[in-house]
């Protein structure tokens, strides 16, 4: 059992840095004077994001086994990083 929280462990230091990077780029990216309503939102999202994936993780715990509960953070992830290359293609962001 030892490799499981090894693993959550070093899969939890990538949040702060994750987290930097979002807000950073989030205060570059949005409007001044909608700042505090995007931090809000931001901010919210986090909890209901991870209480998401949660549930949803232990559902499939539940019925294929743990290989399915691991499955999820990299493909969510990867849909994760499709959704953000298709808005900074489809914005213009790299462009400012």
């Amino acid at each position: 059992m030892l490799p499981v929280p090894v693993g959550v462990a070093v899969a939890s230091v990538t949040v702060a840095p994750y987290l930097i990077c979002l807000y950073s780029v989030t205060e570059r990216l949005g409007a001044p004077d909608q700042a505090a309503t995007i931090m809000t939102i931001l901010c919210a999202g986090g909890p209901l994001g991870t209480a998401a994936g949660r549930a949803i993780a232990g559902r499939l715990a539940d019925l294929p086994g743990s290989a399915g509960a691991f499955a999820a953070a990299p493909v969510v992830a990867g849909a994760a990083l499709v959704l953000a290359v298709t808005l900074v293609l489809r914005r213009g962001w790299l462009s400012r």
